[in-house]
C-alpha cells in the first residue's frame, strides 16, 4: 500500500497528504515535489529523507552513549497467538538528563532478526529533570524476535535508546 512512499523524517509515519481541499473541491498539492506528513504536518522533500536515513548510526542500545534522554522502564506485555505473540503493551518510560528541553516523536524498533521499523508515538517534549511515558505502537512479534533495540528521535537526531532483550 506504500510502496514507494518516504517516511516523514520528523515522526516516520507514510501517511502522506495527497489532496488538498480548495474552493468546495479537491485538488493535488501545487508541488508534487515537496511532501506533507499527514500525521505531524511536517513539509519534507526526498533530499530530507536522505539526510535523514544517513544520520542514522548504529546503536546497540547501551547506556554509554552521551544522550540526554535516559529510558528508566520498559513495560512490555505480550500474550500468544498462534506461532506469534500479540503485543498487548510497550511503554517506555523516559527521563530528560540533559540541560535543555528534548522532543521525542519517533521511535525507530531494530529487532534481531534483522527487521527495522518505525513505531508511532505521540510526541512529546521534556523539560530538564522531567519524567514521561511514550506508549509504543506493536501489533505483533514474529518467530525469532527476541530481543529489540528501540532509538527515541526527536528533531532528527537520536536522543536515546535501549536494548530489550526480553521480549515474553
Amino acid at each position: 500500500m506504500f510502496y514507494g512512499t518516504p517516511n516523514c523524517p520528523e515522526c516516520g509515519s507514510r501517511f502522506l497528504v495527497k489532496s488538498i481541499r480548495m474552493n468546495g473541491g479537491y485538488v493535488p498539492p501545487p508541488d508534487l515535489t515537496v511532501y506533507r506528513c499527514y500525521r505531524c504536518f511536517a513539509k519534507f522533500t526526498d533530499e530530507d529523507v536522505a539526510a535523514a536515513e544517513d544520520e542514522v548510526e548504529p546503536d546497540d542500545g547501551g547506556p554509554e552513549r552521551d544522550r540526554p534522554i535516559r529510558v528508566t522502564d520498559v513495560d512490555l506485555a505480550v500474550s500468544p497467538a498462534g506461532e506469534k505473540r500479540a503485543v498487548d503493551r510497550f511503554a517506555v518510560a523516559l527521563r530528560n538528563d540533559g540541560t535543555e528541553p528534548v522532543r521525542v516523536a519517533r521511535a525507530t524498533l531494530a529487532f534481531d532478526d534483522g527487521e527495522e521499523s518505525v513505531a508511532p508515538v505521540d510526541p512529546v517534549v521534556l523539560a530538564p529533570d522531567e519524567t514521561a511515558t511514550v506508549t509504543v505502537t506493536r501489533d505483533w512479534l514474529h518467530p525469532g524476535q527476541e530481543a529489540v533495540t528501540v532509538r527515541l528521535s526527536g528533531d532528527g537526531e537520536t536522543v536515546g535508546s535501549v536494548r530489550v532483550t526480553d521480549l515474553d
